[in-house]
């Protein structure tokens, strides 16, 4: 998933999914912060 969402650390990956509360929250975050980089 990191090397196909633009070599994303995937550290930041990591820390977005354990942080969220639901599933649906990691994946809109992830998404949301693989458009800012």
């Amino acid at each position: 998933m990191t090397i196909g969402l633009g070599s994303i650390p995937q550290q930041d990956i990591f820390q977005r999914v354990m942080a969220s509360k639901s599933e649906k929250v990691a994946v809109y975050s992830s998404l949301l912060g693989s458009f800012f980089y």
